[in-house]
């Protein structure tokens, strides 16, 4: 849900005030990190929504207002530039799972004797 509201209101804020795209893109990615340090830290499950809703819209704030600012930094060829965007979240996100591994404990699920039955 913070990512469809975020993708709406980035869509209309950031194509109305194009002067404020940098200030907007700034705000959100401060408030994308803060919650991002504060999820972990959390134990209560409504504060946990509340700031997974906001990590969302906050995320989707930085990916509206990015591409356009990239097409018009890039006014004479677009398309390399936001292939290669793409290509970076992509990788990154490739890269977030190998640079997590060490801190997830590893479960061996075949010899559990907690491991849940099956009930299919």
């Amino acid at each position: 849900m913070g990512m469809f509201a975020g993708s709406i209101t980035g869509g209309l804020v950031f194509d109305r005030f194009t002067k404020f795209r940098d200030l907007g893109t700034a705000v959100a990615l401060a408030t994308a990190g803060l919650t991002i340090t504060c999820i972990p830290r959390v134990s209560k499950l409504s504060v946990f929504i509340a700031l997974f809703f906001i990590k969302g819209y906050s995320g989707t704030l930085i990916q509206t207002s990015m591409s356009p600012s990239l097409l018009v930094m890039w006014v004479s060829h677009p398309a390399g530039i936001m292939s290669f965007s793409n290509t970076a979240y992509g990788l990154g996100s490739l890269m977030a799972v190998g640079l997590a591994r060490p801190f997830i404990k590893k479960v061996n699920y075949l010899n559990n004797p907690e491991r849940p039955a099956n009930a299919s």
